[in-house]
């Protein structure tokens, strides 16, 4: 294919991702210390059914569900109605707040509790989009799957037939991920809505752990040119004009960017520990190091929701954590939000701005998938006895 051809391709997949970037972003801040209690008070339709739609308002981490006789001292009380797993009505009494839910078809339950969540707290869908991870494939390679809070709806995402992993979201409908075969590197940018997909770099040497803007105009990634790793710019709205960011000796990785889309943060080794750094993604200029303390951190996400990185912070002990920093407020100290035993790695922000997912492996062999809240520190599994690794939350 020719490089016209290619820039073609990229302009009009780009005026694909602007249309889809013009939606209003939800800034969602803390304004509760515990949750609202929430029980069914009336029920019609399947136990069973009754049953899932619980958890996922359990899963989805905004609520205490009360259960049985206890409902009917909940907060928030639900009439429901279930005639199957497919259609969904629900009558929702919250104080001086009442209105009603209906959803049909596929996913009815998830699409209701966004619902029930967009009422009370005005968030963006959330229990619908989906969490990519990495998973062991066919033949000892890795493919990228998904499934939903729950842990429904898991399916395979890419058939590749080779080292699939490093996805990555910055537009809604953009995944980004590093494919590995025959020794190289490529990184490949999907048009989840058309389900399109192409590569975006494979120079010769790296091409990693990249990360779309948010507006889907620009991709962050480290590049191993010129005998050295640093981190590069592309255009996608320009016929992937490659623009260097930083240029020095230290090996950067993992970028990621603000909810301007103007900042990047980005892990560097330039004090011989991983730490984490900030730099103007438009003009470069100088680095400002924003990590607290000595210790090693890795692995940054920030959220355009709440406007927190969240990111992987090795303690004294040795151990990995999930730390936050409000980036409204620099100067606060970090907020470890783990505290039980293993390792914590690879955390992705949720589309609320309030959890995290990440995995969690305790020296048994396995790695889960863990939901955190951010606020409250309380964590639930996804996965049981799995080996997963580098989840990333669709926004």
């Amino acid at each position: 294919m020719g490089f016209g051809m290619r820039k073609a391709l990229l302009l009009v997949f780009c005026a694909v991702l602007a249309l889809h970037s013009a939606e209003q972003h939800t800034t969602v801040t803390k304004r509760m210390t515990n949750n609202p209690s929430i029980g069914i008070v009336s029920f019609a339709g399947n136990t069973s059914e009754k049953n899932s739609f619980e958890r996922v308002l359990e899963c989805s981490g905004w609520f205490t569900v009360l259960k049985g006789a206890s409902a009917k001292g909940a907060d928030i009380k639900v009439n429901l109605q279930m005639p199957s797993q497919n259609s969904v009505s629900a009558s929702v009494n919250a104080g001086p707040k009442n209105f009603t839910v209906s959803q049909n078809g596929e996913n009815a339950m998830l699409n209701a509790v966004d619902d029930i969540l967009r009422a009370l707290y005005k968030l963006p869908a959330y229990c619908t989009k989906k969490i990519y991870f990495v998973q062991d494939g066919a033949n000892n390679m890795k493919e990228i799957f998904c499934c939903y809070l729950d842990g429904s709806g898991f399916e395979r995402v890419t058939h590749n037939s080779a080292i699939s992993t490093e996805p990555s979201w910055g537009h809604p409908e953009a995944l980004v991920y590093t494919v590995v075969r025959r020794n190289s590197l490529a990184v490949v940018l999907s048009d989840m809505k058309n389900k399109r997909q192409r590569i975006i770099s494979n120079s010769p040497g790296l091409n990693s752990s990249a990360a779309l803007s948010h507006d889907g105009r620009r991709l962050a990634l480290p590049l191993s040119l010129e005998n050295q790793i640093d981190l590069y710019i592309v255009e996608l709205d320009k016929g992937g004009t490659r623009t260097r960011l930083t240029k020095n000796r230290d090996v950067e990785s993992s970028p990621c960017w603000s909810p301007d889309n103007k900042r990047i943060c980005y892990v560097s080794d330039r004090l011989g520990v991983p730490q984490l750094y900030l730099r103007d993604a438009v003009q470069g200029g100088v680095d400002k190091r924003i990590s607290a303390g000595n210790n090693e951190c890795v692995s940054p996400d920030w959220s355009p929701v709440s406007n927190k990185i969240c990111f992987s912070y090795k303690t004294n002990t040795g151990q990995r954590h999930i730390a936050v920093m409000d980036m409204n407020d620099p100067s606060q100290p970090i907020k470890v939000i783990t505290h039980a035993a293993g390792d914590w790695e690879a955390p992705s922000w949720a589309p609320d701005g309030r959890h995290i997912v990440c995995t969690r492996s305790t020296g048994n062999g396995f790695r889960d998938l863990f939901i955190v809240d951010s606020w409250s520190n309380a964590m639930q599994p996804v996965s049981r006895n799995a080996r997963v690794s580098l989840p990333a939350w669709r926004p």
